[in-house]
């Protein structure tokens, strides 16, 4: 009897190394799911955050090139002046761009051609036209108007941005 309790308490014993072992080994598996849940949960939230702060960029970004235009379209009707850069006495295409930007702390160069190389080619914010070269600068506005320092004849005007062909497209609004 002695020997049977015995082998009954061995038994017993080695029953619940298995029980604890595969209580553990569920356990494992529970935190395993829980950290996958939690990390997929972090990735979610993270890439939402993302889209959001993604988002809000373009919003502001598309605030201040409506106020850069806003600003620029004021000065329609102000004279065009070779060599000017003064938004109300008279500047030429150049001249009406670095002003412009410059109200809003840009450091533009003072031609059209360097315009365009200092600027980055992507969208239509700011429109370059030439024939053999950058000879000429306008401020696009949306619905494919540009606003610009066109001669000495209309001064300060907006026309469609394809009044003439133009040769590129660059921006400084990041």
């Amino acid at each position: 009897a002695q020997s049977q309790a015995q082998d009954y308490q061995e038994k017993k014993q080695a029953s619940r190394k298995v029980i604890d072992a595969r209580e553990v080994e569920r356990r494992a598996q529970e935190i395993k799911e829980e950290t996958t849940r939690i990390r997929e949960e972090a990735q979610e939230a993270a890439r939402k955050k993302a889209e959001e702060e993604a988002r809000k960029a373009e919003q502001a970004r598309v605030e201040h090139r409506e106020n850069i235009a806003q600003f620029a379209v004021q000065f329609v009707g102000n004279p065009y002046v070779y060599g000017g850069t003064s938004l109300t006495n008279g500047a030429d295409c150049s001249g009406f761009v670095m002003s412009v930007f410059k109200e809003f702390g840009y450091d533009l160069p003072r031609v059209a051609a360097a315009q365009y190389e200092a600027s980055q080619k992507k969208d239509i914010s700011q429109v370059f036209y030439g024939a053999g070269g950058i000879n000429h600068v306008a401020l696009y506005i949306g619905d494919g108007k540009v606003v610009h320092a066109l001669n000495s004849n209309k001064g300060i005007v907006i026309t469609d941005y394809n009044y003439d062909t133009p040769v590129g497209v660059g921006t400084y609004v990041k």
